[in-house]
């Protein structure tokens, strides 16, 4: 795995957790809602065997992007590879 991969999935899966939303982590980061989606959906497929995120569909005021209890754990084992 590259280091800065590594690092670009960290900094997007703890904006993800922080903001609740995958278009506000985008903003966060200043990057583009489509580029966070592919960071986000090559990094399921590398863990494929787990729900890294949970999405919850409502719009402004009731849906959201979240972290599971695997998407913590994936975060934390980025953190200390």
């Amino acid at each position: 795995m590259k280091n800065e991969r590594k690092v670009e999935w960290v900094e997007l899966l703890e904006a993800i957790d922080s903001v609740g939303s995958i278009n506000k982590a985008s903003k966060e980061l200043g990057i583009t809602y489509k580029t966070a989606w592919k960071r986000l959906n090559k990094l399921k497929e590398c863990y494929s065997d787990l729900n890294i995120v949970y999405t919850e569909i409502g719009g402004n005021q009731r849906g959201g992007t979240y972290l599971t209890a695997d998407g913590r754990l994936v975060l934390n084992l980025l953190k200390n590879i």
